[in-house]
């Protein structure tokens, strides 16, 4: 049996997601992927599982390039191993804060 469609990302298919946004052109050393997450699939199909259609497997990824202060969405598609739609943010926007940015803004010396 397939697995649920709302089942979440597999270790693999993160690996996979992550080699797609790797050969994004525009990826570089001072990108940060912020988050991977399953790209939920239309309800109807959720809800004939098992019986109709499998569903795609889809993610989306939350990026942001340091470097170009740049943040953008990817849309990834799984079961065809290949990338979708690239959105960039509005200009100056800032993905949520992460735990790895926060512990890294939180290593250095701190002033008093």
């Amino acid at each position: 049996m397939p697995t649920h469609p709302l089942e979440p990302l597999t270790a693999a298919e993160i690996e996979q997601a992550v080699n797609l946004i790797r050969a994004i052109p525009s990826y570089n050393s001072k990108t940060r992927i912020i988050s991977v997450m399953l790209k939920e699939p239309p309800k109807d199909l959720v809800c004939s599982w098992p019986n109709g259609e499998v569903p795609i497997r889809e993610a989306t990824a939350v990026l942001m390039n340091n470097a170009a202060n740049a943040a953008y969405t990817v849309d990834l598609d799984l079961t065809r191993n290949r990338l979708g739609s690239i959105t960039p943010a509005p200009a100056g926007a800032q993905p949520t804060l992460s735990l790895v940015s926060l512990t890294y803004d939180l290593s250095g010396p701190m002033h008093t």
